[in-house]
């Protein structure tokens, strides 16, 4: 879904990467790249318009921190989306 996205706005993302979540009526995904050599890898997201950080960034957090985050609003019974 996310490549189709990337696609429909021309996009690309040279390197190989795996998508996390996508969300926001498919025009923004958080990834992490698969070529950084990590065993636990800087989250990035995907915006395809309208963020004036540029259009992929990283989020200055790992994939580990985002999933323990979400799942302590879970156990919280908070919505993690």
């Amino acid at each position: 879904m996310a490549l189709e996205d990337l696609a429909d706005y021309e996009l690309s993302i040279p390197r190989p990467f795996y998508v996390v979540d996508v969300y926001n009526a498919h025009d923004q995904f958080l990834f992490v790249y698969l070529d950084e050599g990590k065993d636990n890898p800087t989250l990035y997201e995907a915006v395809f318009e309208g963020d004036p950080r540029g259009w992929v960034h990283s989020l200055d957090c790992s994939l580990a921190g985002f999933i323990g985050s979400q799942l302590s609003s879970y156990l919280r019974s908070e919505n993690p989306f």
